[in-house]
Protein backbone atom coordinates (compact mmCIF):
# COMPACT_ATOMS: atom_id res chain seq x y z
CA UNK A 1 0.00 0.00 0.00
CA UNK A 2 1.39 3.37 -1.02
CA UNK A 3 0.46 6.40 1.01
CA UNK A 4 0.68 9.99 -0.10
CA UNK A 5 3.07 11.87 2.17
CA UNK A 6 1.94 15.06 3.85
CA UNK A 7 3.67 18.14 2.43
CA UNK A 8 3.96 21.13 4.74
CA UNK A 9 5.28 24.48 3.57
CA UNK A 10 6.64 27.10 6.00
CA UNK A 11 3.18 28.56 6.67
CA UNK A 12 1.65 25.17 7.45
CA UNK A 13 4.53 24.35 9.82
CA UNK A 14 4.08 27.70 11.59
CA UNK A 15 0.36 27.02 12.05
CA UNK A 16 0.92 23.52 13.47
CA UNK A 17 3.89 24.21 15.76
CA UNK A 18 1.85 25.77 18.59
CA UNK A 19 0.15 22.37 18.98
CA UNK A 20 3.49 20.68 19.72
CA UNK A 21 5.31 20.74 23.08
CA UNK A 22 8.72 21.02 21.44
CA UNK A 23 10.59 21.05 24.76
CA UNK A 24 8.93 17.80 25.82
CA UNK A 25 9.63 16.26 22.42
CA UNK A 26 13.33 17.16 22.74
CA UNK A 27 13.40 15.78 26.29
CA UNK A 28 11.97 12.48 25.01
CA UNK A 29 14.31 12.38 22.03
CA UNK A 30 17.43 12.91 24.14
CA UNK A 31 16.21 10.21 26.56
CA UNK A 32 15.75 7.86 23.59
CA UNK A 33 19.26 8.72 22.37
CA UNK A 34 20.62 7.88 25.82
CA UNK A 35 18.82 4.52 25.85
CA UNK A 36 19.99 3.63 22.35
CA UNK A 37 16.44 3.82 20.97
CA UNK A 38 17.34 6.67 18.63
CA UNK A 39 20.39 7.51 16.56
CA UNK A 40 21.63 10.76 15.12
CA UNK A 41 24.85 10.40 13.12
CA UNK A 42 27.09 13.37 12.50
CA UNK A 43 25.96 15.72 9.76
CA UNK A 44 27.59 15.39 6.36
CA UNK A 45 28.61 18.11 3.95
CA UNK A 46 28.38 17.44 0.21
CA UNK A 47 30.03 19.93 -2.12
CA UNK A 48 28.42 20.50 -5.51
CA UNK A 49 30.67 20.21 -8.56
CA UNK A 50 32.37 23.30 -9.96
CA UNK A 51 31.80 25.41 -6.82
CA UNK A 52 28.03 25.54 -7.34
CA UNK A 53 27.31 25.33 -3.61
CA UNK A 54 26.76 22.51 -1.18
CA UNK A 55 24.24 20.82 1.03
CA UNK A 56 24.32 19.51 4.57
CA UNK A 57 22.51 16.30 5.45
CA UNK A 58 21.25 15.54 8.95
CA UNK A 59 20.01 11.99 9.54
CA UNK A 60 18.14 10.35 12.41
CA UNK A 61 16.04 7.37 13.39
CA UNK A 62 13.81 6.71 16.39
CA UNK A 63 12.60 3.18 17.02
CA UNK A 64 9.92 4.29 19.50
CA UNK A 65 8.36 6.57 16.91
CA UNK A 66 8.98 4.02 14.17
CA UNK A 67 10.40 6.69 11.92
CA UNK A 68 13.61 7.75 10.26
CA UNK A 69 14.37 10.87 8.35
CA UNK A 70 16.74 13.30 6.76
CA UNK A 71 17.02 17.04 6.73
CA UNK A 72 18.61 18.49 3.60
CA UNK A 73 19.92 22.02 3.78
CA UNK A 74 21.38 23.45 0.56
CA UNK A 75 23.54 26.53 0.15
CA UNK A 76 23.20 27.83 -3.41
CA UNK A 77 25.35 30.87 -4.24
CA UNK A 78 23.59 33.39 -6.49
CA UNK A 79 24.49 36.86 -7.76
CA UNK A 80 21.91 38.55 -5.51
CA UNK A 81 22.82 36.46 -2.47
CA UNK A 82 22.75 32.79 -1.60
CA UNK A 83 19.65 30.64 -1.47
CA UNK A 84 19.55 28.72 1.80
CA UNK A 85 16.67 26.38 2.56
CA UNK A 86 16.05 23.26 4.60
CA UNK A 87 13.57 20.45 4.06
CA UNK A 88 12.91 17.32 6.10
CA UNK A 89 11.57 14.01 4.89
CA UNK A 90 10.15 11.63 7.50
CA UNK A 91 9.73 7.96 6.62
CA UNK A 92 8.19 4.86 8.19
CA UNK A 93 10.50 2.20 9.63
CA UNK A 94 7.71 -0.30 9.05
CA UNK A 95 6.88 0.31 5.38
CA UNK A 96 9.80 2.41 4.15
CA UNK A 97 7.26 4.84 2.74
CA UNK A 98 7.62 8.62 3.06
CA UNK A 99 5.21 10.07 5.62
CA UNK A 100 5.96 13.77 5.41
CA UNK A 101 8.00 16.38 3.59
CA UNK A 102 8.20 19.72 5.33
CA UNK A 103 9.99 23.03 5.27
CA UNK A 104 12.47 22.86 8.15
CA UNK A 105 13.31 26.52 8.65
CA UNK A 106 11.00 27.10 11.62
CA UNK A 107 11.54 23.56 12.92
CA UNK A 108 15.27 24.24 13.13
CA UNK A 109 14.71 27.40 15.16
CA UNK A 110 12.30 25.70 17.57
CA UNK A 111 14.44 22.58 17.96
CA UNK A 112 17.53 24.67 18.71
CA UNK A 113 15.71 26.78 21.28
CA UNK A 114 14.07 23.76 22.94
CA UNK A 115 17.44 22.01 23.18
CA UNK A 116 18.88 25.07 24.91
CA UNK A 117 15.88 25.17 27.24
CA UNK A 118 16.36 21.50 28.09
CA UNK A 119 19.98 22.23 29.01
CA UNK A 120 18.89 25.19 31.15
CA UNK A 121 16.28 23.04 32.88
CA UNK A 122 18.75 20.26 33.64
CA UNK A 123 21.79 22.38 34.50
CA UNK A 124 20.52 25.59 36.13
CA UNK A 125 19.77 25.30 39.82
CA UNK A 126 16.16 25.46 40.95
CA UNK A 127 16.87 28.82 42.59
CA UNK A 128 18.31 30.38 39.45
CA UNK A 129 16.81 33.85 39.04
CA UNK A 130 18.73 35.39 36.13
CA UNK A 131 18.82 34.41 32.51
CA UNK A 132 20.49 35.98 29.48
CA UNK A 133 19.36 35.57 25.90
CA UNK A 134 21.98 36.47 23.33
CA UNK A 135 20.38 38.35 20.45
CA UNK A 136 16.90 39.69 19.81
CA UNK A 137 15.85 38.12 16.50
CA UNK A 138 13.62 35.13 15.79
CA UNK A 139 16.05 32.58 17.24
CA UNK A 140 16.53 34.59 20.44
CA UNK A 141 12.76 35.03 20.77
CA UNK A 142 12.28 31.27 20.41
CA UNK A 143 14.88 30.70 23.14
CA UNK A 144 12.97 33.02 25.46
CA UNK A 145 9.63 31.29 24.71
CA UNK A 146 11.15 27.95 25.68
CA UNK A 147 12.98 29.05 28.86
CA UNK A 148 10.56 31.60 30.31
CA UNK A 149 8.46 29.07 32.21
CA UNK A 150 11.34 27.00 33.54
CA UNK A 151 12.20 29.17 36.55
CA UNK A 152 10.90 32.21 38.38
CA UNK A 153 13.24 34.54 36.50
CA UNK A 154 13.77 37.81 38.37
CA UNK A 155 16.14 39.30 35.78
CA UNK A 156 16.23 38.75 32.04
CA UNK A 157 18.97 40.23 29.90
CA UNK A 158 18.73 40.39 26.14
Amino acid sequence: MTITPIVLDAEAVAQLLPQVDVLQEMRALFADLGRGQAVQPAQTLTLFPEGQGDFITYLGAASGAGTFGAKLSPYLPRAGGPVITAWTVLMSMETGQPLMLCDSGRLTTERTAATTALAVDLLAGEGSARVAVIGSGAVAQAHWRHVQGLRDWQEVRV
